[in-house]
């Protein structure tokens, strides 16, 4: 692992496909000039017209001077004039192509489901220094699922919108919105139907940027993962959850933030 690149290994592959999804996005929207990442000499005056993306409302930031972006691994850092910018606007594009890859994954499938809401749910949870998570969202299950010797194994993705509050801290970030889009397989064994085990990472949007006591995130983008226990009750179901919200390393400081969560949810059909 080169120097500097000291995110947890387990969220490599995700950064490197989100990394990829990224790139390809880059190649296919920007004039040639602002192509080459890796180096490019900005040069100095106002922006010209090749530093535009396509896409409406949308530019790299140019400013005087050479603006170096350095991929290393999954990991991303800018260095000279604008460079912050610079990472602020990669980091808003990547979370544009996540969510572009997930709603076309599930508009792909849309002729074998409805892209009517299966359930809605509501969840609450405490993580480090007191910071509470108050989440409301939808979930749509997925025309995917294996039957294995042991039990089920299906898909759904479910969309989040939520607010945090850390309590007792001035130097929080007053009540930051979390907007997240997150694919999650589902485990439900034979011998116990009514359980289920599921798992979840997904890109995660959190504005203002978040900081409370210590901690201090570097991006507005981040993945959301999480780890869920729960049991269906009829149409309900109540799961227990373990949610950790980081940006994989693509900028530091990363220290990340964790939740333990209970929610319910409510099956319409």
């Amino acid at each position: 692992m080169r120097p500097g690149c000291d995110h947890p290994s387990w969220e490599a592959p995700i950064a490197n496909f989100y990394r990829e999804e990224m790139l390809r996005f880059l190649r296919g929207n920007l004039t040639p000039a602002p192509r080459r990442l890796l180096h490019r000499d900005v040069g100095s005056g106002a922006d010209s017209d090749e530093h535009h993306l396509r896409l409406p409302a949308r530019k790299i930031a140019s400013t005087n001077g050479a603006l170096l972006t350095e991929i290393c691994g999954p990991t991303m850092t800018a260095s000279g004039n604008g460079g912050l910018a610079a990472m602020r606007e990669i980091s808003r594009i990547l979370l544009a192509v996540s969510a572009a890859s997930i709603i076309s994954a599930i508009m792909q499938v849309a002729n074998a489901a409805s892209l009517e809401p299966t359930s809605a749910f509501v969840q609450e949870g405490i993580g480090d220094q007191q910071t509470q998570a108050y989440v409301a969202g939808v979930t749509w299950d997925l025309p995917w699922h294996r039957d294995l010797a042991i039990g089920t194994l299906g898909a759904n993705g479910e969309v989040a919108i939520g607010r945090w509050h850390t309590n007792g801290r001035n130097d929080a970030t007053s009540w930051p919105t979390q907007i997240t889009l997150s694919p999650t397989l589902r485990f439900s064994p034979t011998i116990a139907p009514a359980w289920f085990v599921e798992a979840g990472v997904g890109p995660s949007y959190i504005v203002p940027l978040f900081k409370s006591g210590h901690k201090r995130f570097s991006t507005e983008f981040n993945f959301d993962d999480h780890l869920a226990v729960g049991r269906v009750f009829g149409r309900s179901e109540v799961s227990v959850r373990l949610e950790h919200f980081s940006n994989a390393g693509i900028s530091h400081p990363n220290p990340g933030e964790d939740f333990a969560q209970i929610r319910y949810a409510y099956h319409f059909f």
